[in-house]
């Protein structure tokens, strides 16, 4: 969904990025009305939280979708919760004097890291799916 910036103004407002009060950083600085409200999905062109919606519920069935989705949410909240903690303490210790390496990046390190291990059990689902319809098939 992203209609033309000038039909931004018919659209609902999805929330006030103008007050402390929105869910995320708030780093538009503006009512967000008629673009994508995902700030993740935001930051890289509105594209990759619903292609990799997409992507997932094709490949489960049809039974299992509110399994999907539930669990999608679960683990986008526990990133929410986890991922602040995580990397300022890794910016914080490899900034410091006290770390063995002086590594500003180790937060980038770490999350291109924790990154590739999500794609294992990815390329595993997709591979099992992939083998479960060509038995069906």
């Amino acid at each position: 969904f992203l209609p033309a910036p000038a039909r931004w103004g018919d659209c609902p407002p999805t929330w006030n990025d103008t007050d402390g009060y929105a869910p995320g950083p708030g780093y538009r600085h503006r009512v967000i009305q008629g673009q994508v409200s995902d700030q993740n999905a935001y930051a890289l062109g509105g594209v990759a939280g619903p292609a990799n919606s997409t992507i997932m519920s094709n490949l489960t069935p049809d039974n299992a979708q509110g399994e999907l989705h539930g669990a999608t949410a679960s683990i986008n909240a526990l990133s929410l919760v986890f991922s602040p903690l995580i990397m300022t303490q890794a910016l914080y210790y490899f900034s410091s004097g006290a770390a063995p390496v002086h590594f500003p990046g180790a937060a980038f390190l770490l999350a291109a890291i924790l990154t590739a291990l999500a794609l294992i059990p990815i390329t595993a689902g997709i591979r099992a799916n992939r083998e479960e319809t060509a038995q069906i098939a």
